[in-house]
């Protein structure tokens, strides 16, 4: 077992009795043996595979020099690339309601044109909406994003919407009185005998019935249209209509304004039994045809359809008999700028004979006039 040297004893041995006492903790270089620090711990106090792996983790290390700010502060505001938290509900786009009073009031206008001015108003809370944020029916409802049971706060959402609508009409006469003229249809321009007359041919048992003897510019228009104000400035009819003579036409029209001698208005379709043609009114003067004209056959006593439209400077038609398909294009189309303005929509009679209509179909805004079949 490796000893000290013994003063007195180990006389000529006392250096290799030395080393071998140092050799068993030091290596030959004079470094610590691992094996004599870890025997001179208590037991289970640092076990082997923490020493052994102990060099290779104090290399590892994160030095403190390396890390970001943050790392060591735990502070939020020490973070690079942050998102921004809001603060406020403006910091996300959301507006007042005294502002959005303001911003509804401005666009007022934009709405008018595109809703009926009639229809009712609805809110998310009625008695929760402030006074004055709603100054116009066209205007239809307003939807809160907060929960209906709470009052509006400033910078709640609020989500306005027009109220869906439809812009067709359509009638076939059958609720109007025999024998008289349709209550809610006005003559215009030259006075004439327009009235319903019971047929049990039609398709409402009625037909709409105007008898002349002589040449004149006899018009009919649905007042029901006249509340739809400027959308009645785009327009489509559709019309099943019979004559006694073939010659005779039938035709309807669109944006109808002025006096008679100063009529002003759209109109067409057939001119006779084998002529379809557009034409127009512009103060009395009367311009036929205008634009191209087509071929059609026209049979009396026989019902046949009619379909007009103007759009724009577009105004277009096409006639056929109603034992036929509806045609896929228009038979006549021609581009028009010299009445703009919404006007009456209807009927003119203008040859001396009898003529009935079975029913009337009007689509307003773009919309497509509904017909039966």
């Amino acid at each position: 077992m490796p000893r000290l040297p013994m003063p007195g004893t180990d006389d000529g041995i006392w250096g290799d009795v030395l080393n071998e006492y140092l050799s068993a903790s030091h290596n030959a270089d004079g470094s610590l043996k691992q094996s004599s620090v870890v025997a001179a711990l208590p037991s289970g106090s640092l076990p082997q595979s923490t020493i052994s792996n102990l060099s290779d983790d104090l290399a590892a290390k994160a030095n403190t020099g390396d890390l970001a700010q943050v790392a060591t502060s735990g502070n939020y505001t020490d973070l690079t690339n942050k998102p921004t938290i809001p603060a406020t509900a403006s910091d996300v786009g959301a507006v007042s309601v005294d502002s959005l009073d303001t911003q509804v009031a401005n666009h007022i206008g934009d709405l008018e044109s595109a809703t009926k001015s009639a229809l009712d108003t609805t809110y998310a809370q009625k008695s929760d909406v402030p006074t004055g944020i709603v100054t116009s029916t066209t205007i239809t409802r307003i939807i809160a994003s907060t929960d209906p049971d709470e009052p509006l706060q400033d910078g709640d959402l609020l989500l306005v919407l027009p109220q869906p609508t439809s812009l067709t009409f359509f009638t076939d006469f059958s609720g109007y009185t025999t024998g008289s003229q349709p209550n809610n249809w006005t003559q215009r321009w030259v006075s004439a005998a327009w009235t319903v007359e019971a047929d049990a041919g039609a398709t409402g048992g009625k037909v709409l019935r105007q008898i002349a003897s002589s040449d004149a510019r006899r018009a009919l228009s649905w007042d029901l249209l006249d509340a739809e104000g400027s959308a009645r400035a785009n327009a489509e009819i559709v019309f099943k209509w019979r004559v006694a003579a073939s010659s005779a036409p039938a035709r309807g029209f669109m944006r109808g304004n002025g006096n008679a001698g100063a009529e002003t208005g759209y109109y067409g379709a057939n001119r006779n039994q084998s002529t379809i043609t557009l034409a127009k009114y512009v103060g009395g003067t009367s311009t036929q045809p205008i634009g191209s004209e087509a071929a059609i056959s026209v049979t009396s006593n026989t019902w046949h359809i009619t379909r007009m439209r103007v759009e724009g400077t577009t105004f277009m038609a096409k006639v056929w008999a109603a034992t036929n398909s509806e045609p896929s294009s228009w038979q006549v189309s021609t581009t028009d700028s010299s009445v703009s303005a919404a006007g009456w929509i209807g009927l003119v009679s203008f040859g001396g004979t009898t003529k009935d209509f079975d029913w009337f179909g009007c689509g307003l805004d773009g919309a497509t006039a509904p017909m039966v079949g």
